[in-house]
């Protein structure tokens, strides 16, 4: 049988913008991290897990399917009248059939495993840091400092998207493991280490307190946004032989040891270290989608969006330019016409 908890906070801000779907009978777990500001955002978070628990309720489609789904209802909402102008989600969520589950995400609310030992990381952030770390173009330390990290290159109801890309897995979850759903209130002020380190003291203590005992840990470490943790585990046993695990991003151990897999590297593979040093001037990852969470948030944003001059004003100067260079050469008498 699954158990399925959820808890939130608003963290030091006015309102808040995550919502979170926990349905133990379904085996549905959810979390949506809303944007777009007041009226907006908690508006957008809201669509996307009424959405999702509608559509698997009903059978209409399986999980990746109820996400695509998501995203065109939060337009719709917009076009609606339903929250604002810009308004958009991440999502993370988990659909259980026994002690299997399908998980689908967009944006850079996270899934983790916790089996005793080890946290591990099975969801790969769609974001604009995620993109410089996953192509080694960045350490995993460096990446924990950038003033950019909240910029996301995916969420649901981003206007500016051509194509949808929702990531994807399937795994099982033995008994006596975690599965943890956030936003990234939580994992933007707790190490994965601090988060292993957490589990494990409360664990014991029941999946209520536990999700409590994150919760708070991250509003104490400083809770700059909204913060939200949900908790899976099973009872049901899963043969080794029949295991299927989700692909890992990183791993973090008791001891503060972790490792990184970028895209292109296998699990038993090579990791990114902060020792290796590459160069971001060739990157080319758009940013759709930001949730700033402070003055630097914004600042980094305009780093990337809308800072460059646009193409359609860069052909009108070198009409203008050439127009102007032909005139004079006829003034000159050099050519005629």
């Amino acid at each position: 049988m699954l158990k399925i908890v959820g808890c939130t906070h608003t963290g030091r801000r006015e309102l808040n913008e995550d919502s979170f779907l926990a349905d133990d009978e379904l085996g549905l777990a959810a979390v949506a991290d809303g944007m777009g500001g007041y009226s907006s955002g908690e508006v957008a978070s809201a669509i996307v897990v009424s959405t999702l628990w509608n559509d698997l309720k009903e059978g209409k489609s399986n999980l990746e399917q109820a996400v695509a789904n998501a995203h065109l209802e939060v337009k719709k909402g917009v076009l609606e009248g339903r929250g604002g102008a810009g308004m958009g989600s991440t999502v993370v969520a988990a659909k259980f059939d026994g002690a299997r589950f399908d998980l689908s995400w967009v944006g850079d609310s996270r899934a983790y495993i916790w089996d005793g030992h080890e946290l591990k990381q099975i969801s790969r952030d769609h974001s604009y840091v995620e993109s410089l770390l996953s192509r080694g173009i960045i350490s995993a330390e460096d990446a924990k400092t950038r003033n950019d990290r909240n910029l996301v290159t995916q969420a649901l109801g981003a206007e500016a998207l051509v194509e949808l890309d929702i990531g994807s897995c399937e795994g099982d979850l033995y008994q006596g493991e975690l599965l943890l759903l956030c936003s990234d209130g939580l994992n933007d002020e707790l190490g994965g280490f601090e988060i292993a380190r957490l589990l494990h003291d409360h664990a014991a203590e029941g999946l209520e307190s536990c999700c409590e005992k994150l919760v708070q840990a991250s509003y104490d470490a400083g809770g700059k946004d909204n913060i939200t943790v949900m908790l899976v585990a099973n009872d049901m046993p899963v043969p080794d032989a029949a295991r299927v695990e989700c692909r890992i991003v990183e791993t973090h151990n008791l001891s503060g040891h972790s490792e990184y897999f970028p895209l292109d590297v296998p699990n038993d593979g090579a990791h990114i270290t902060s020792s290796e040093s590459v160069t971001e001037e060739f990157t080319t990852t758009q940013v759709y989608a930001v949730k700033p969470k402070s003055q630097l948030d914004y600042d980094a944003l305009e780093d990337h969006v809308g800072s460059g001059t646009p193409g359609w004003l860069i052909g009108l100067i070198v009409v203008i330019l050439l127009l102007g260079a032909v005139g004079l050469l006829v003034y000159l008498g050099i050519i005629s016409f």
